[in-house]
């Protein structure tokens, strides 16, 4: 479904952009919102995906994934928007295309990336002036991470789960998301497209501590 050049093969792991289209919204209420992540709960026992975070603004989505198999990420994403934008248009009384042409999808090739992306998905709702604190808000893997709680369909990306064990790499999610709350840029989408595929180049966060990126 993307106009740049998406790779297939398994275990790749995306971060993965869906507009809606016009002025529509793609969760006009916090209802299409629950819905939304039943409808993730279900394409993810149907195909061979891991969802590490995710973002459910009012206009679009982001998701960072992983494919098990060979196009996984591709019919999951398929069949996760058209289910949820059949589903709004019957609730809405409305007809027409909601997604904005092609999602827009960024291979995640090292640990530093995988990392930045998870703090650029969880933060979306700072970044965007709704909330204050990431932790304020409902409809992103932030607090799933950070607590365990609610997590049933969010699988922690390899790269957090070598921060340390279960209480560690949490505790130590939450204290480089502190940093970057500080020191992160609050305005939408710095680098979102390219020449910078990673929307966080740069900024380098030193509570990582030393070995845990090479």
């Amino acid at each position: 479904m993307s106009r740049e050049h998406r790779p297939l093969e398994a275990h790749l792991t995306l971060h993965i952009t869906a507009h809606a289209t016009g002025m529509r919204l793609c969760f006009p209420s916090e209802w299409e919102r629950e819905t939304f992540k039943g409808h993730i709960q279900t394409m993810l026992k149907t195909y061979p995906v891991e969802l590490h975070a995710y973002a459910l603004m009012d206009n679009h989505v982001h998701v960072l994934v992983t494919g098990r198999e060979y196009e996984a990420i591709a019919h999951f994403m398929k069949h996760l928007l058209a289910t949820h934008a059949k589903s709004l248009n019957r609730t809405q009384s409305h007809q027409g295309q909601l997604w904005r042409d092609r999602y827009h999808s960024v291979l995640v090739e090292t640990d530093t990336h995988a990392l930045h992306s998870c703090l650029y998905i969880d933060a979306n709702p700072w970044r965007a002036f709704v909330v204050e604190h990431p932790s304020e808000s409902s409809w992103t893997s932030h607090n799933e991470l950070i607590t365990g709680a609610h997590a049933s369909f969010v699988t922690p990306h390899p790269v957090l789960l070598d921060l340390g064990s279960e209480q560690k790499w949490r505790l130590r999610y939450q204290e480089i998301m502190a940093e970057y709350l500080k020191r992160g840029s609050r305005s939408c989408c710095p680098g979102r497209f390219k020449p910078c595929a990673d929307p966080l180049t740069g900024l380098k966060l030193s509570c990582w501590g030393a070995g845990v990126l090479a």
